[in-house]
């Protein structure tokens, strides 16, 4: 089992420390192979990243095209195996991960993914995957929570014309040839709350509808799904735009109340 851990960061120095920090803290930390892919930060970060030689296998410093971008250059120095991309500031949830997925990431799956645990202020949510079958429905499991085979990333990589959907894209890409996806039904990765995807909702959803219908012919059900989710998520930010901070988070956690977990050293 050897993995590549891709991470991408731009002006984000204290939250990359804390995910690097983490991961050399794991139990099997020799079975990563640290990539980092720095847009050229302003904040000292190349200066870390040379402190850091013998935590970390390659690092580059250089201007990019945004987030994807980075993100396929991440793919083509990846050599390991299997790949999975964790965000400035998102961590691998605990010691046991690699102890679950490893019997998995073997010749008999190109995909394997499992939960994610978002943490909010105060209070953290277990965000449950779907099966593969109901990709149609949105992004059903969170980038941070996804061991890629590297060839198959190397041969898909992200398109970057999607400016928040390419791993979207990149997973209905590889659904549609017949990929061997595998759920393993545990938290892979706790990341934080307010990534780009909920700062910019409604152009999220936007993107990942016009990806699923270059994909799939919609049939009823897909068009009152996403119709019913549009104004959710019109709702709920709405509800964040006009409520203090503090009172939008309540109605989070009112929300999801029945997925809320502990997470401890995290």
């Amino acid at each position: 089992m050897n993995i590549n851990v891709i991470f991408v960061v731009l002006n984000d120095l204290n939250r990359l420390k804390k995910s690097i920090e983490k991961l050399c803290l794991l139990k099997k930390k020799d079975e990563f192979r640290i990539i980092i892919i720095d847009g050229k930060s302003e904040d000292k970060t190349d200066a870390f990243l040379k402190e850091e030689i013998d935590s970390i296998d390659i690092w580059i410093s250089e201007p990019d095209q945004g987030i994807y971008d980075a993100m396929n250059k991440g793919i083509n120095l990846a050599k390991n195996d299997w790949s999975i991309f964790i965000n400035a500031g998102d961590v691998i949830a605990d010691d046991t991960v690699l102890d679950k997925i490893g019997p998995f990431l073997t010749d008999e799956f190109d995909v394997i993914y499992g939960d994610t645990i978002i943490k909010y202020p105060d209070f953290n949510i277990l965000k449950k995957s779907r099966l593969i079958n109901q990709l149609w429905k949105g992004m059903i499991f969170s980038h941070q929570s996804v061991f890629i085979r590297t060839p198959l990333l190397k041969n898909n990589k992200f398109d970057l014309k999607y400016k928040i959907g390419a791993d979207y894209d990149q997973l209905f890409r590889l659904y549609k040839q017949n990929k061997r996806f595998k759920y393993v039904p545990i938290p892979i990765s706790i990341i934080e709350s307010n990534g780009i995807s909920d700062q910019k909702i409604l152009k999220s959803w936007f993107e990942h509808f016009k990806i699923l219908k270059s994909y799939e012919q919609l049939s009823l059900k897909m068009i009152f799904y996403h119709l019913f989710l549009f104004f959710f998520l019109v709702g709920l930010k709405i509800v964040r735009k006009i409520m203090l901070r503090k009172f939008y988070f309540l109605i989070i956690k009112m929300i999801y109340k029945k997925r809320l977990v502990t997470v401890t050293g995290s």
